[in-house]
Parts: structure tokens; sequence; C-alpha cells
């Protein structure tokens, strides 16, 4: 049914709430990929370093990685 699911994540433990959801539901339709989001406000004359947002994206890629899935 769905081929990729987009999960915006904005550092907050209730954003990663939806994790577990996503892996359910791309489980039980074949979905090939989860595209994790690093969602953040702009703040003036702040930015968040490419490292920070791979760090904290790629933080969740083995669980998935390991469940047969894309990420």
């Amino acid at each position: 049914m769905y081929k990729k699911i987009v999960v915006p994540l904005d550092g907050s433990k209730l954003a990663e709430c939806a994790l577990p959801h996503a892996e359910t539901l791309a489980k039980g339709c074949s979905t090939e990929d989860i595209i994790l989001v690093s969602v953040t406000e702009k703040v003036r004359g702040s930015t968040q370093a490419p490292e920070a947002r791979e760090l904290y994206l790629g933080s969740d890629k083995p669980g998935y990685q390991g469940a047969g899935m894309g990420v």
C-alpha cells in the first residue's frame, strides 16, 4: 500500500513516539523505506550543524535496517 513513510522528528520524546507506529505500519504494508526528517524551528542566527542532524537521525538506523527496512 505505502512505498515510503515520512516521519518528521524534532528531537522531542513525543515526536519519537511515532517511530514504533511507523515501523508497525511499514511491516504491515511491505514498505520499502522509512524516511526520517529532522524538523526544527528556525531561530534567528541559529542553524543545526549537519553533523548533529546526522547523529540524531542516524541513531535509529541500525534497528530499522536490522528489521529489513531502508532508512
